[in-house]
């Protein structure tokens, strides 16, 4: 009676023991499938068409995009529509418009750094906030520098003296910000602009320049990629994008050599937001081409009904065409890694 009660004791604890270990094994199977079930969640955020595997969510919260251009990067005839507010609603990205009306790719480059600005004669700076003239240059001499924008110039530093930079009585002229000693500055000291201050090493910067140029002859385009050339030297990165002109009409007629040198100089850097402009906007755009479009199209220009007006000479645009030039550089950003 004995043995048999042992042997089924035993046979109850044989059986305890199985189903406690089963248990075990059911719960860490299912720990283990967690963490792929999140992976899985997370991928399906993903845009269609990306490569889920191994890829976590991200967004470009942290990124500065800085856009450095003339009227086309302001947004002249865009009714508040421009490229770069465009990039930063897509990207959610801080992105700066430095934009400039009328201005050359030198003087753009004297607002970026690229093309440093020098005193041209001796000044005194008063002890007050008094402006005083201070006239400067560079490599390329007189820019146009506060004629008609003074984007990511003011505040300028002068001396190691911070203070605006402005336009008194038709003469540019330093104030300082707050009263201290006479200082007397000989000519030759550089003047740095809130963009030049402002720079961050891993800026991503967007140039889109030229327009305002007058090339009218094959020779004078190395000088526009020489600019370009410096701000992107000055920059100090290799994560900038340089977007292709967009018109004839204006100052350059030889519009098709430019880009052509363009895109040699600068390979994957360079954006042809040219030919998409003339060749798929419309059709992006679900716009039917009228008879001036066509026209336009076929003399290889921006189709009328982007631009800004009907007139032949115009080269701005209007809200789609900011837009769309927004959305292409944005993806050329994406293409090139620089944002997400």
């Amino acid at each position: 009676m004995k043995k048999r009660f042992l042997l089924c004791l035993l046979c109850l604890t044989l059986l305890m023991l199985a189903f406690i270990s089963g248990c075990g094994k059911k719960e860490e199977t299912t720990k283990q499938a967690k963490p792929e079930a999140v992976i899985t969640e997370q991928n399906t955020n993903l845009s269609d068409g990306a490569d889920n595997e191994g890829i976590e969510v991200k967004d470009n919260s942290g990124k500065r995009v800085v856009c450095f251009g003339d009227s086309l990067t302001v947004g002249t005839g865009g009714e508040g529509t421009t490229m770069p507010d465009t990039i930063a609603k897509l990207s959610g990205a801080e992105v700066l418009n430095y934009g400039g009306y009328g201005e050359s790719a030198s003087c753009i480059a004297a607002r970026q750094g690229g093309n440093p600005q020098y005193l041209v004669e001796d000044i005194v700076i008063p002890a007050d906030t008094t402006p005083v003239r201070a006239q400067c240059s560079g490599k390329y001499g007189y820019e146009m520098l506060l004629v008609f924008a003074d984007a990511g110039i003011n505040n300028v530093m002068l001396n190691g003296i911070e203070g605006t930079y402005t336009m008194v009585d038709d003469e540019r002229c330093f104030t300082r910000l707050t009263p201290g000693e006479e200082v007397k500055v000989p000519a030759g000291t550089q003047l740095f602009t809130h963009a030049m201050l402002d720079k961050r090493d891993d800026d991503i910067l967007v140039i889109w320049a030229g327009s305002n140029n007058g090339i009218e002859t094959e020779d004078q385009i190395p000088a526009l990629i020489e600019q370009i050339d410096e701000m992107i030297e000055y920059q100090g990165n290799d994560t900038y994008v340089v977007v292709s002109l967009t018109s004839r009409h204006g100052r350059i007629p030889l519009v098709d050599k430019v880009n052509e040198n363009l895109k040699n100089h600068f390979g994957e850097h360079y954006l042809d937001l040219r030919s998409y402009m003339v060749n798929e906007a419309l059709s992006e755009l679900n716009i039917t081409p009228t008879k001036l479009d066509n026209q336009a199209i076929a003399a290889g220009d921006v189709p009328v009904s982007i631009r800004y007006s009907t007139d032949e000479e115009e080269n701005h645009g209007n809200a789609d065409f900011y837009r769309l030039a927004g959305e292409q550089i944005y993806k050329k950003l994406v293409e090139l890694g620089y944002l997400y």
